[in-house]
């Protein structure tokens, strides 16, 4: 069974944390804070332990699997307001 266990990070809004063999770092896109960036590194000591095309692999999952899925939700929320706000005769502005 696999143990996730977090670390601390000194950067906002990223996440870090690691399992026996990789380190992964969850971020925030620092230009539009909406995206999400996945990077996964074998941790000391275990760098023999995962091909490269693996940790690729993983990666590209994430950005089209979970980053895509997150950006949709983004959206549809944001349209979600817009129209409950329009119903009720608000400004968008004044309801983000």
């Amino acid at each position: 069974m696999l143990q996730l266990q977090s670390m601390q990070s000194t950067e906002p809004g990223v996440i870090q944390f690691k399992v026996e063999t990789l380190h992964f770092r969850l971020a925030l896109n620092p230009t539009s804070f909406q995206a999400l960036q996945l990077k996964v590194a074998p941790n000391q000591g275990s760098e023999g332990s995962w091909e490269t095309d693996d940790i690729v692999a993983l990666e590209k999952f994430f950005d089209t699997k979970v980053r895509n899925t997150v950006n949709q939700l983004y959206l549809a929320t944001i349209i979600f307001i817009y129209l409950l706000s329009y119903k009720r005769g608000l400004s968008l502005y004044k309801v983000i």
